[in-house]
């Protein structure tokens, strides 16, 4: 749509890249495929020069997940009664499919579901359906389908605006809430970021002045839960080789959900068995010899462990020197998903326990049917990284994080409401 076309280029403009750059990763490759033209009955989008002067109304929303749900249901059905359609943004494939089973029930119809994993003739089919739809629409998904043509959104929904999977991690760096935020202005659609918290810079913008709330902006959860903070090093031992990942207090609170047939989270920030490695002679840092980044030691079922890089994704043995000084005397320092599973495994062994992360399953399926296994155990330990709460969406009665000192935030961070 013209309206597309000019948020494409003022998102070009905004990140320092071309255009094309832009159209390349938002154009799905599948729609290529359809014959042109725009199905009669289908909104056209205008171009803000051809609709004069709209001031784009742009709202804040800030609440507990199941309350903005129940919000967005009640907000579909106000636009669907304006006659304007919706497009609920999500920043990855776990949030569409879990916002699609939320919000669609009752209006299955006219709800379509975009993800860039579906098959390119299931893209087309329905691309070419929601197109040719003249009953205003729910569109859910993810920030590379922005580029729909209907003419008709009412309104656009950034949620999980924080989310970091919203920018690109490689060249042009594009920030897609750019692009659905300038699509709005173009559009003259109303926008809303929501989250819970709001990223800083967009709660500075609110305190400016230039965006309005939904709501009321919740500052702390409803239900806060009971939170304690464990300093290892109160824990240690002089002398200690062994570095315990568990502390007393995790291991006895572990033990009583298993006791009361509950089910609990770790939540571990860094993949692999330990995120550094260091000479215990000379103090260097063993590092990827292509990229020059600290490279994270992984356990393998073979005879031999490994050195993997995550920035460049090099991969050699473990089984090696000190570049600088010739010594052997190497050690793993930091707690990665590994090391915290090897502890819960020797704690626990009669547990069932599950592992999810980047190196544990290949796909999305696969990890939906570990917490699909997780979620049918009474008494289950999840262990994951960031990647498990894009799944989790039950309340847990027992979670604990492994090691705070890997997320770089001060402890008192961690203390919810404060």
């Amino acid at each position: 749509s013209p309206a597309f076309v000019e948020a494409a280029k003022r998102t070009a403009a905004w990140s320092a890249t071309t255009t094309g750059a832009v159209f390349a990763h938002t154009l799905p490759q599948a729609i290529f495929s359809l014959s042109s033209g725009t199905p009669s009955g289908t909104p056209a989008a205008k171009k803000r020069s051809e609709r004069g002067d709209l001031v784009t109304p742009k709202l804040v929303f800030q609440a507990e997940e199941k309350e903005r749900f129940i919000r967005y249901r009640s907000l579909i059905r106000e636009e669907f009664a304006r006659g304007v359609s919706v497009f609920f943004c999500v920043p990855t494939v776990p949030d569409a499919q879990f916002a699609a089973h939320i919000l669609s029930k009752g209006i299955e119809s006219y709800c379509f579901l975009f993800y860039g994993s579906l098959s390119k003739q299931d893209i087309a089919k329905r691309w070419k359906e929601a197109l040719a739809m003249r009953h205003p629409l729910l569109i859910i998904a993810t920030p590379s389908f922005l580029s729909l043509p209907r003419g008709d959104l009412g309104t656009i929904v950034l949620e999980r605006e924080r989310s970091r999977s919203y920018k690109l991690p490689t060249r042009p760096f594009l920030d897609m809430r750019m692009l659905a935020e300038f699509l709005a202005e173009e559009l003259g659609s109303r926008l809303i970021m929501a989250d819970f918290p709001l990223r800083v810079e967009t709660l500075f913008r609110h305190k400016a002045g230039e965006l309005d709330e939904l709501t009321v902006l919740r500052m702390r959860l409803a239900e806060g839960p009971e939170t304690v903070l464990i300093d290892m090093r109160q824990r240690s031992h002089p002398g200690a080789k062994v570095l315990e990942v568990l502390s007393p207090e995790l291991k006895e609170m572990l033990a009583l959900a298993q006791t009361e047939k509950k089910k609990a989270f770790i939540f571990t920030a860094r993949r692999g068995f330990a995120p550094l490695t260091v000479c215990n002679d000379c103090g260097n840092v063993v590092s990827c010899r292509e990229c020059a980044a600290p490279v994270i030691l992984h356990k393998t079922t073979g005879t031999e462990n490994i050195f993997v890089c995550h920035v460049c994704g090099r991969v050699r043995s473990a089984s090696e020197r000190c570049l600088s000084c010739r010594s052997w005397k190497l050690e793993a320092l930091g707690v990665g998903i590994q090391r915290t599973a090897d502890a819960i495994a020797k704690t626990f062994p009669d547990v069932p326990q599950f592992i999810l992360d980047r190196d544990s399953v290949k796909n999305h399926r696969e990890a939906q049917e570990i917490v699909k296994k997780f979620s049918a155990t009474k008494n289950g330990i999840l262990v994951g990284t960031e990647m498990a709460l894009l799944y989790i969406h039950e309340r847990l009665p027992v979670s604990a994080i492994a090691s705070t000192d890997a997320l770089q935030v001060k402890p008192r961070v961690l203390l919810v409401g404060e």
